[in-house]
């Protein structure tokens, strides 16, 4: 799809949403992936023995070292 309508053109435009036109069947995968894996969310991921609620110091510091992370690229950006 992206040698039929190039890389940057725009879809349509729905409010405050953009869609691309070459990415049609990228959102519709992933719409048909996560409507048929959310009813099982609450039962796999979010248990009290999941990993992900075993581990979620983890993954709340890993996510906090990320921002930390591009929040000091920025700025480096910015001073440079």
């Amino acid at each position: 799809m992206e040698l039929v309508f190039g890389r940057r053109q725009l879809g349509s435009t729905l409010g405050a949403f953009s869609f691309q036109a070459s990415r049609l069947l990228l959102y519709a995968t992933f719409f048909l992936s996560v409507s048929r894996w959310a009813p099982l969310a609450p039962s796999l991921a979010f248990l009290r023995d999941a990993g992900l609620a075993r581990r979620w110091p983890i993954w709340l510091s890993a996510g906090l070292a990320a921002y930390a992370l591009r929040l000091a690229v920025i700025i480096a950006l910015i001073l440079r």
